[in-house]
């Protein structure tokens, strides 16, 4: 049984993460947290989650 997702909602889609990463090596990570809307950190913590993941 699977249970539904508790607390707050992502602030960033599987998909947005992916292209966070992919710009990532491009621009600062600034840069990036900025044309998402969310700050750096949030941004970092997203993508270390993924890294982790795979």
């Amino acid at each position: 049984m699977k249970y539904p997702l508790l607390g707050r909602p992502l602030k960033l889609t599987q998909q947005q993460i992916f292209q966070a990463i992919k710009l990532k090596h491009s621009q600062s990570s600034k840069q990036v947290a900025n044309k998402f809307g969310v700050a750096r950190s949030t941004l970092l913590r997203h993508i270390a989650k993924q890294k982790r993941a795979s």
